[in-house]
């Protein structure tokens, strides 16, 4: 219960401030829910922090995403784990690279790093660098596209004890806007069983804007970290984007 009470507390306490188009992933890099997209933030700083129901335990995965150059962003992730979960705690750094226009097809090259820490000491490193296309469709509705596709791929490799193993995986998702601030999301990673993954990775959630900076979400994966496990997991969460738009000096490429 302690896991749930911290991220009552975040959302609450990032409710009295404000919600952002953008939106981390579950590990950090801006996109889907666990997978990244071609997009990154507005200029500023964006946090984030979710409570997720996963099989090793119940996680609470708090995340910050820094724009500091036109097209760039920079991010850690901290995700502690309940007493009575398999895990501690994982640990990681992300950085993305965007280029293309904010109204038409973007591509972002990235990176990030996943430490996992076990209770009793050792740990496990997952590293993966990533190629996702995103496009928007009907850009007239409500000033802003109403369906996002991305397409992309990841190299992820992991540091396991008997050696090191690594995988090449492919992924689509997308996002519908129902309502001028309701968004549904959905996605799918092709699986790879020697990496660790139990299924292929898919997830469904939506996202509530309430403005340009505070965003809530909610739904279903079965994403564990970097790979996907058998059963699909509740998580629930929120984002505060804290920027000036006026003084941002180049195009917005977060649109979501």
């Amino acid at each position: 219960m302690r896991t749930w009470r911290m991220a009552l507390l975040m959302a609450l306490a990032i409710s009295v401030l404000g919600m952002a188009r953008a939106y981390p992933t579950l590990t950090g890099p801006t996109g889907l829910i666990a997978l990244p997209s071609g997009e990154i933030i507005e200029s500023g700083l964006l946090f984030a922090a979710d409570a997720h129901d996963q099989p090793v335990g119940r996680a609470l995965p708090l995340r910050a995403q820094f724009v500091f150059a036109p097209g760039f962003e920079f991010g850690a992730v901290y995700n502690p784990f309940n007493d009575e979960a398999v895990l501690d705690y994982t640990t990681g750094v992300n950085a993305k690279l965007v280029i293309g226009l904010p109204d038409g097809p973007r591509v972002g090259f990235g990176a990030q790093f996943l430490r996992l820490r076990f209770p009793a000491g050792n740990e496990l490193d997952f590293w993966q660098g990533y190629i996702a296309w995103t496009t928007d469709f009907n850009p007239e509705l409500y000033d802003v596209s109403n369906l996002s596709l991305t397409v992309g791929a990841n190299w992820t490799q992991a540091d396991a004890p008997g050696g090191r193993i690594d995988a090449i995986r492919g992924f689509i998702g997308g996002r519908i806007r129902m309502t001028e601030r309701l968004v549904l999301v959905g996605e799918y990673q092709m699986k790879d069983a020697d990496l660790g993954d139990v299924r292929a990775l898919s997830s469904l959630g939506a996202r509530l804007h309430l403005n340009d900076s505070f965003a809530m979400q909610a739904g279903v994966t079965n994403a564990q970290g970097l790979t996907a496990g058998d059963i699909h997991h509740f998580f629930l969460g929120a984002s505060m984007l804290l920027a000036n738009s006026e003084d941002r000096d180049y195009p917005d490429s977060s649109r979501w």
